[in-house]
């Protein structure tokens, strides 16, 4: 929806967007810009309205990097509290803090909102929104070891946020902690194991820490993921990622078994012929003949998909 009908009451379509959660800056942006920004116009509504619809205009113009009219809405607000609500002292409520410290990250000062978020929490240590800008701006300044500490300590309030866990697992995989990766990713799969996203993001994890090369494997499996496996040392517990990663790539492909899943076809390529390559090395008393012949049949399976 790049424009909205002439007809669309702006009430009525903020209060849905705020309702449902729904991120659509550009129209929030097209919709109320003229209304909040005309005295006249904004006054004909209650002053809850009036507070609503000009936070949602501010979050939506630092959506659509627009900062300028953000901070414009930011003093339309605070008039409206000093004005219509006798706040005589706004800029320290909490809601404007927490605006202008969205702000501050919008122009990446993030000294300052850092400061204001760091002030929130001292005030109420259980401020989960303070926590997850705390980490976005952690990570937006590339220092990951802060990125984890703070992400941790937000799911140590907030163990149930499937969303979190994720976005974890991402973080530790991309710094190749894959022990880690898999430690959250297993949450993942916990809250959603219809998922077959989460059990191919689990899968490499286990596949990684068996040895194998998720370059070569993402480029296509087969002899390359053969010639990548024989590298690992001759311990179980190698074999034993690697079956775990088979397993979960054949339960992604099992959620979703059309072809156009290739991340775990190619996946369940790579760990069979890893597993294979691991008996013919390591295997000479064919100890694993069972798994072996399933691994040989899963291979063959994942090529003719």
């Amino acid at each position: 929806m790049d424009k909205l009908p002439p007809t669309t009451p702006l009430l009525p379509f903020a209060t849905y967007v705020r309702h449902h959660k729904l991120r659509l800056p550009a129209q929030i942006v097209l919709a109320a810009t003229s209304t909040i920004f005309n005295p006249s116009s904004l006054s004909s509504y209650s002053t809850p309205d009036q507070l609503m619809l000009t936070e949602l205009l501010i979050v939506s113009c630092l959506d659509i990097n627009k900062p300028k009219l953000a901070l414009r809405g930011i003093q339309i607000l605070e008039n409206t509290l000093r004005t219509n609500s006798g706040t005589p002292d706004p800029e320290s409520s909490t809601r404007v803090r927490r605006l202008r410290a969205l702000y501050a990250e919008g122009i990446q000062s993030w000294s300052t909102a850092t400061a204001i978020y760091n002030e929130l929490l001292s005030e109420n240590d259980a401020n989960l929104f303070c926590m997850k800008r705390k980490y976005a701006i952690a990570k937006a300044q590339k220092k990951m070891p802060l990125a984890i500490k703070e992400l941790n300590e937000y799911i140590n309030l907030q163990q149930g946020d499937s969303s979190a866990w994720r976005e974890l697992g991402e973080v530790y995989f991309l710094l190749g902690d894959y022990k880690s990766a898999s430690f959250s990713f297993e949450e993942v799969v916990l809250h959603h194991p219809l998922d077959p996203d989460c059990h191919s993001s689990l899968a490499d994890c286990y596949f990684l820490m068996g040895g194998g090369n998720k370059r070569e494997a993402s480029m296509g499996g087969g002899d390359a993921a053969v010639a990548v496996a024989l590298t690992p040392s001759s311990g179980k517990n190698n074999l034993e990622h690697l079956k775990l990663a088979r397993a979960h790539y054949a339960k992604a492909i099992d959620l979703r078994p059309q072809n156009s899943n290739n991340k775990a076809i190619i996946g369940l390529e790579a760990a069979s012929a890893a597993c294979l390559a691991w008996y013919t090395k390591f295997d000479s008393k064919n100890e694993f003949e069972e798994d072996r012949r399933l691994a040989t049949a899963l291979l063959e399976f994942s090529r003719n998909k």
